[in-house]
């Protein structure tokens, strides 16, 4: 039962009773008026218990809404934390991967200036050595055709370089000798400014020391063996320089030479100094030579070998090419030859 509804009607019914005349008073039917008020009264308990019950429900529900209100609170705050921690986690890792990559970039910075110092002081030792290496065959070949009087670079003569020969036989043969032996000079100082360069890569590279011990252990072997001295390449060059007792030539039956085979490495006599390229082994080093018929086919003497004071005994290697095979001396024309003489 609607008690509001009930409570209209009583005030409509009291509204429109009959008033009585000069006064505020109005006829109303007594029972039906009672009636209503009673049901009214027996309405209202219940509506009263239905209104405090929402009341009550309506404060469980508030308390409700306070508790969850305080709860997504509290998570805010612990997501803003977690938040925060992770940021921080975030900020000192890219701080530690800028460190890293800042050492990374300063030592690679200071390897590529320690190859780069390193090259240049192998290529500057290069160059000093093929200067010098140049120099000697340009005086050679000013002595060999007359037009220079056949000093080093100090001023002293140079004494390998070979003498004027009236006889076109020995004048061949001799500079068929001065450049097998700068050849060799020069194969040398290549050999050992390859294994300088190898060993330069090697160390630039983090080589690991295990992987070079059988390396070790053969080139051990073969020192043991050549028992070979390091040597300067200006001391290298001098002892090529030095002058040799020629022996009697003895004479050869056959229409080919033996090419004398020159020790590249081992000189007796020699005071060691520091060699930039000591301490290598000459893996291309040519161990003897092939022989190789005469492009002129004329039979000669042998000529003696004037570096045989210098030769040591070497180990047993592998047949290599013949160094020869790199300068053809029969390119070399003595009717040239005599006429840069005669216009001299």
């Amino acid at each position: 039962m609607d008690v509001q509804k009930k409570l209209d009607e009583i005030v409509a019914a009291v509204s429109g009773a009959r008033s009585m005349p000069m006064s505020a008073s109005c006829v109303i039917n007594r029972a039906e008026l009672l009636a209503e008020l009673e049901e009214v009264r027996k309405a209202l308990p219940g509506s009263l218990a239905q209104a405090q019950e929402l009341i009550g429900g309506r404060d469980q529900m508030v308390e409700e809404a306070r508790r969850e209100a305080d709860r997504i609170i509290e998570s805010a705050h612990a997501q803003r934390g977690s938040l925060i921690s992770d940021t921080e986690i975030a900020r000192r890792a890219q701080a530690e991967a800028d460190r890293i990559l800042a050492d990374a970039r300063r030592e690679a910075g200071e390897i590529r200036a320690e190859a780069d110092d390193y090259v240049d002081s192998k290529l500057a030792n290069f160059e000093v050595v093929l200067s010098k290496t140049i120099g000697s065959v340009d005086r050679g070949r000013e002595k060999l055709l007359g037009r220079g009087p056949g000093l080093d670079e100090h001023g002293y003569p140079e004494t390998d370089a070979p003498e004027r020969s009236s006889d076109p036989q020995t004048q061949r043969e001799q500079a068929d000798a001065y450049v097998d032996t700068k050849l060799a000079t020069f194969e040398a100082v290549l050999s050992k400014t390859l294994e300088a360069v190898g060993r330069g890569r090697q160390k630039l590279l983090g080589r690991v020391p295990t992987d070079d011990l059988g390396a070790h252990m053969a080139a051990q072997d073969a020192a043991d063996a050549s028992q070979s001295r390091s040597a300067s390449d200006a001391d290298f060059l001098a002892g090529l320089a030095e002058p040799v007792p020629v022996p009697a030539a003895a004479p050869v039956p056959a229409q080919t030479r033996q090419e004398p085979a020159y020790d590249a490495y081992a000189y007796e006599g020699q005071q060691p100094q520091q060699d930039p390229y000591s301490g290598y082994q000459d893996p291309y080093g040519y161990q003897q030579q092939v022989q190789q018929p005469d492009p002129y086919g004329v039979p000669y003497q042998q000529q003696p070998d004037p570096y045989a004071a210098y030769q040591q005994p070497q180990a047993p290697q592998q047949p290599a090419l013949d160094e020869t095979s790199f300068f053809d001396t029969s390119m070399i024309n003595l009717d040239q030859l005599r006429q840069y003489e005669q216009d001299r």
